[in-house]
């Protein structure tokens, strides 16, 4: 999913910005091709669900794992939101940066 994701905390938090580089994966071409369709309304439910993450939490395996697992779960209730079904069945951080 380009461009990468980028997300802003709070001007408090000792970490200011998260951006995020991802892919998406399924067995299925007809899945990949309604990612396609709705990247722009599946990069917003995934921009809404970063920005409110703690960056504390995020810090450690544990808490990119869970964020992982809320990545594939908010991809797949937009896409059945958007087409009726979802498919996703591994979303992947291919670059994952914290400042």
């Amino acid at each position: 999913m380009e461009p990468p994701l980028i997300v802003n905390f709070d001007s408090n938090a000792s970490v200011r910005f998260m951006q995020i580089t991802m892919q998406v994966a399924s067995h299925d071409p007809a899945v990949i091709e309604k990612v396609k369709e709705h990247t722009p309304a599946i990069r917003n439910g995934l921009l809404m669900l970063y920005s409110s993450q703690d960056p504390t939490v995020l810090s450690t395996r544990q808490g990119k794992e869970a964020l992982l697992k809320q990545s594939l779960e908010e991809v797949n209730r937009v896409l059945t939101e958007q087409s009726g079904e979802g498919g996703v069945e591994n979303v992947y951080f291919t670059g994952f940066v914290m400042q």
